[in-house]
């Protein structure tokens, strides 16, 4: 066998080679969360009879449930920034202007804190006063 074969061989051997499929890892956020605490203008609103849920998919949909009911059932779009401080999360609502948030997760509590569509992105997990931010605290419904 001649250097080029080798050569070739060795090449298509290479190029017939692939490295194996990593599955993209999914968000810690992805899964079943209840409302435990929903706060408007520095005022803890009164949770309605039926749980408030958000549920949040590895293909980057969400749904938000509030008496049983999606609002939107046509589709929600969100997507994370991990790597800002504090980590954004951003909800796209179905022909509905996006809205923007920062998020918190602690274990098997998820804190977000956002504003109306149109408004700045919150910097903090507070909700003032007068404000128009919501301050939610959710926790990661049980597998039962």
């Amino acid at each position: 066998m001649t250097r080029y074969s080798v050569l070739a061989l060795t090449l298509f051997g290479l190029t017939a080679w692939s490295a194996p499929k990593v599955k993209a890892k999914a968000s810690p956020i992805v899964g079943e969360w209840v409302v435990e605490s929903r706060t408007v203008g520095g005022r803890v609103l009164a949770q309605p009879a039926v749980r408030t849920r958000l549920i949040f998919r590895a293909d980057g949909t969400y749904t938000f449930v509030v008496n049983g009911q999606d609002s939107d059932p046509h589709g929600h779009k969100f997507t994370l920034n991990p790597k800002a401080d504090p980590p954004e999360i951003d909800f796209a609502p179905r022909e509905k202007p996006a809205y923007f948030g920062v998020f918190n997760l602690e274990k098997e509590t998820l804190t977000l804190c956002v504003n109306p569509a149109g408004d700045p992105r919150p910097t903090a997990f507070e909700s003032a006063a007068d404000s128009k931010t919501t301050l939610y605290v959710l926790k990661r419904a049980s597998k039962d």
